[in-house]
């Protein structure tokens, strides 16, 4: 019985601390229940329902349990797939007054001014905070100007066909970056 009341709970909320299914069950009982694959530990002290991709599972516990985190850098590339590297940690940026630890995060602590570009990207029903492709791809060139990761993915958005480079201007212009040069020749050689 328990198990179904577990897994109506992770069906609805997507992902959930040890600490909030006790209610439900037992931390031995949990361990059974990801040995028979029932339900999945993302690790960390998180759960999630097992229908649900463990990458998608880690963005969903950011935007449950940090709300003031936002996915950025190769982490956000890799949701609008400008990118196919693979992700070991979860990058977010976070106002530099806010302190973040945990072991799957990659925290970016940033001016609140240059937290810009932020958008709600629907992941398996539920919102989370993602920087938008435009300013995702301004934060890998600032981060990798001449990288193979940031060329890649301006390479990518530009064959995806929904080019604003109006926001890239913009954004440029705020984030000090030079991301609308880059795009202009891309759009000029393809």
């Amino acid at each position: 019985m328990s198990l179904e009341k577990l897994l109506k709970r992770l069906e609805a909320q997507k992902v959930a601390k040890a600490a909030e299914l006790m209610a439900i069950t037992n931390r031995s009982q949990l361990r059974r229940y990801v040995e028979e694959g029932a339900i999945q530990s993302i690790g960390y002290g998180y759960y999630a329902h097992p229908s649900i991709d463990p990458v998608d599972a880690y963005l969903l516990v950011v935007a449950k349990y940090y709300p003031r985190a936002v996915i950025s850098s190769i982490t956000a590339l890799s949701v609008y797939r400008l990118t196919d590297e693979r992700i070991d940690l979860i990058d977010v940026d976070v106002p530099n007054d806010t302190t973040v630890k945990n072991s799957f995060l990659r925290v970016h602590r940033v001016a609140k001014g240059l937290m810009v570009g932020v958008v709600h990207h629907e992941i398996c029903g539920k919102k989370i905070r993602i920087y938008s492709r435009e300013r995702a791809l301004c934060g890998i060139y600032k981060e990798l100007p001449d990288g193979a990761i940031f060329l890649k993915a301006l390479k990518r958005y530009v064959k995806g066909g929904q080019i604003d480079s109006q926001v890239v201007a913009t954004l440029d212009k705020k984030l000090k970056t030079n991301v609308l040069k880059a795009l202009m020749q891309e759009l000029a050689d393809g």
